[in-house]
C-alpha cells in the first residue's frame, strides 16, 4: 500500500559494533521522487538523514552504531510514489 507523504518506519539492532552503511534502490528512474532517508538512535536522536532525487545508491553510512540498540529508520516518500529496497549492510574497517 503507497500513498502520498507516505512515511514508513523500520527498527534495526545492529548484531555487532561498528559502521554500517544504509542505501535506497530500485527507485524507478525517470519519476519524480522526493524520498528521505533517516536514522535515528534509540535515545529519539537524528544521527542522519539524506534526501534521494532519483538517485539509486546514495544513502548513508553510520560510523559507529552500538551493537544491542535499537535504531529507528525512516523512509519518508513526499512526492513520486514509488516502490524501494532498503539495504543495510556491515562496513568492515579497510586495511
Amino acid at each position: 500500500l503507497e500513498f502520498k507523504d507516505q512515511r514508513n518506519v523500520y527498527l534495526f539492532t545492529p548484531p555487532i559494533t561498528g559502521r554500517y552503511r544504509f542505501e535506497i534502490s530500485n527507485l524507478t528512474k525517470g519519476s519524480d521522487h522526493e524520498v528521505n532517508l533517516l536514522v535515528y538512535n534509540s535515545g529519539g536522536g537524528e544521527e542522519a538523514s539524506t534526501s534521494y532525487g532519483i538517485m539509486n545508491g546514495d544513502g548513508l553510512t553510520i560510523a559507529s552504531m552500538q551493537a544491542g540498540q535499537t535504531y529507528e529508520i525512516q523512509i519518508r516518500q513526499y512526492s513520486g510514489i514509488d516502490s524501494y529496497n532498503l539495504n543495510i549492510g556491515y562496513q568492515k574497517d579497510s586495511l
